[in-house]
């Protein structure tokens, strides 16, 4: 059997290792030339995560059985719609994918179904009268992007104008989200779908760098001591979540906001958590 694993970071590797455990052949595809994956696979081309048709060919040439990938949500598109194109088992149909790594898509589902979540607006042009009854202080994120890419908070009107350009200029369907910037620990929940059911089996809290430009993750706390009085809420949404996007065996990373009374969906996809996530669950079910 082999496998086309897309993107080649450190926790590539994990699933690099696992796949190769289980007897399974391992491609590699990165659009990096010496990603840190490289030489645990088997076979590696240079070929970009987001370039569906690229990544297509490979699968092709190569033959593969399955496409996979961990932690990262627009490799997790890609997967998604390869896998349905050449008729190849994956976990999630397109639809799904798009539905849980495009934040447009993604606010329709959970407006849809009463799902939690920021007050926002979708916009591919600025346009002031959607936000005119949205208090300052306001968050920018593209739709479609890792890593906290193009996310700012913003003060006033012209900070915004600037930081919807940058964000649509991140974008690759142009497109942003500007949604009410709700202050509060963030709550990272990490959790197992099984037969239709969530399973939480991680809950951490996530320290940002301090600065309004960057929400880049440094370090995540576990247990949250900010968590306890909301773990009912947390459960109660999560299932939410799976029912409303017809998820069934899968793993899911959410990301909330609490006031210690309530919780807010910031975002959430069907993929393992970055990082070193996986080490702290796997203490974690050790530990418990």
């Amino acid at each position: 059997m082999k496998a086309l694993v897309l993107a080649g970071g450190f926790p590539q590797i994990a699933l690099i290792e696992e796949l190769k455990s289980r007897g399974i052949t391992v491609v590699l595809a990165d659009w990096n030339d010496e990603p840190v994956a490289k030489k645990f696979a088997d076979k590696y081309y240079q070929v970009s995560t987001l370039d569906i048709d690229a990544v297509e060919k490979v699968a092709k040439q190569e033959s593969v059985d399955f496409l996979v990938t961990v932690c990262t949500d627009q490799a997790l598109h890609t997967v998604a719609y390869v896998s349905e194109k050449l008729g190849l088992p994956c976990y999630i149909d397109y639809q799904t994918a798009l539905n849980v790594t495009n934040k447009a898509y993604m606010k329709k589902v959970f407006n849809k179904h009463g799902i939690s979540t920021a007050k926002h607006v979708i916009m591919g042009e600025f346009d002031e009268n959607k936000i005119k009854d949205m208090p300052y202080p306001l968050i920018v994120k593209p739709v479609d992007c890792n890593s906290s890419k193009g996310v700012k908070r913003v003060e006033n009107i012209d900070e915004l104008k600037v930081a919807f350009n940058d964000a649509v200029n991140f974008s690759r369907t142009k497109t942003a989200v500007v949604e009410q910037f709700i202050d509060g620990p963030e709550i990272s929940v990490d959790l197992y779908v099984e037969n239709g059911k969530a399973k939480v089996l991680c809950v951490s809290k996530n320290d940002k760098i301090a600065d309004k430009n960057k929400f880049v993750i440094f370090r995540g706390l576990c247990p949250v001591k900010e968590a306890q009085p909301v773990l009912d809420k947390i459960q109660f949404t999560a299932q939410q979540i799976v029912d409303a996007f017809g998820l069934k065996n899968t793993p899911m990373l959410i990301q909330f906001i609490t006031d210690g009374k309530e919780v807010y969906v910031l975002e959430f996809s069907a993929r393992t958590g970055g990082g070193t996530k996986y080490l702290r669950i796997k203490l974690l079910q050790v530990l418990t």
